[in-house]
C-alpha cells in the first residue's frame, strides 16, 4: 500500500492512498500526528481516523480537519500510519 500524508496549512492532514489489493476495500486509516508546540515541554500526539472507502486497485485522497493543525506545521512534525481497516468481506453463499 502506498500512503503519503502532510499537514495541509491550517486545515488539517492531507493524505493520499493507493490500494494495491484486488479483493479488499480499505474503509479507514488511523494515523498518529506527533509535534511539539513552542510553549510545551512534551510533544503533542494526536490519533486521527481517516475515512477513505478506497476500492480495490483504486486511489483516494482527502483532508481530515484537525484543531491543532496550525501548531503542527513546524518542521519536526511526524505523521505515521498506525492502523488500516478493511471493509468486511461478504461470505460466499453455499451452493
Amino acid at each position: 500500500m502506498l500512503f503519503q500524508a502532510s499537514i495541509a496549512g491550517l486545515r488539517g492532514v492531507n493524505f493520499e492512498l493507493h490500494n494495491p489489493f484486488r479483493d479488499r476495500t480499505i474503509a479507514a486509516l488511523v494515523v498518529t500526528v506527533s509535534f511539539k508546540k513552542a510553549d510545551a515541554d512534551k510533544p503533542t500526539v494526536l490519533e486521527l481516523l481517516l475515512r477513505t472507502e478506497c476500492g480495490p486497485l483504486q486511489s483516494a485522497e482527502g483532508i481530515q480537519t484537525c484543531f491543532d493543525s496550525a501548531d503542527a506545521r513546524n518542521p519536526g512534525t511526524v505523521i505515521t500510519l498506525k492502523e488500516v481497516y478493511y471493509v468486511p468481506e461478504k461470505p460466499t453463499p453455499a451452493p
